[in-house]
């Protein structure tokens, strides 16, 4: 959005078209059952669960072990 607003070039400006209408469908998706809109809120899900796993990661790190069930030997 930055770059559209500083008027880069006519590509950024259909590169966030393009964005927004994927996050409008991934919205859509929710209430119209369309296979193209369900598509696209699966991604952007997906997407949005990765980089929430990975802000996740970078926060707290990787714990350094794991405890056994209990009832194991």
């Amino acid at each position: 959005m930055a770059l559209v607003a500083e008027g880069a070039g006519a590509l950024y400006v259909v590169t966030l078209a393009l964005q927004l209408a994927l996050l409008g469908a991934a919205l859509a998706g929710g209430s119209l059952r369309s296979r193209p809109l369900l598509i696209a809120r699966y991604y952007v899900l997906t997407t949005a669960s990765l980089a929430a796993g990975l802000w996740d990661w970078l926060r707290a790190g990787t714990p350094a072990g794991w405890d056994a069930a209990e009832g194991t030997r």
